[in-house]
């Protein structure tokens, strides 16, 4: 089990990365992270300025398999001005299709659009088949256009 009350000690005294090393070695050693680990560490770095340590514990936690969090913790990231990579976006937007959150896929995707980024290709594939498999549109129909999208 996690010491939540540690790493946050940690994070609170501007040690976030010592933190990062502590989480490292309890993952090592079989311990299972939870939300509130990750939320601990992710505003630890984003605090001290480590945003690219940040995002990509942000990643690690959308492959954990809190979609949903993940994405609520995007947009509280979002709001205090932290940007991230558009390979993170393109992951989450993966995840929630996967998780049927479609409403939160399109938001995100529009959130995504008014940064100015553009979601890959892939990204446009995953969102428009989910949309085609939850709307009356024939298989032949979805399948045509989703080869039209590989081009």
């Amino acid at each position: 089990m996690f010491s939540h009350t540690f790493l946050d000690g940690l994070c609170k005294d501007g040690r976030a990365l010592q933190a990062m090393e502590l989480f490292e070695m309890m993952m090592a050693r079989g311990c299972r992270p939870n939300m509130v680990t990750y939320s601990t560490l992710i505003t630890g770095l984003c605090k001290e300025g480590k945003i690219q340590e940040a995002v990509e514990l942000h990643y690690r936690m959308n492959l954990q398999g809190y979609p949903t969090r993940t994405f609520t913790l995007y947009l509280s990231m979002r709001s205090i001005g932290i940007s991230v990579e558009i390979e993170t976006l393109d992951s989450l937007v993966k995840c929630l299709c996967k998780k049927e959150e479609f409403q939160k896929t399109v938001q995100l995707v529009i959130e995504i659009v008014a940064d100015g980024c553009i979601p890959n290709k892939g990204t446009w594939k995953v969102l428009v088949g989910h949309t085609l498999d939850k709307t009356i549109v024939g298989d032949a129909s979805s399948e045509s256009l989703l080869r039209d999208l590989e081009v």
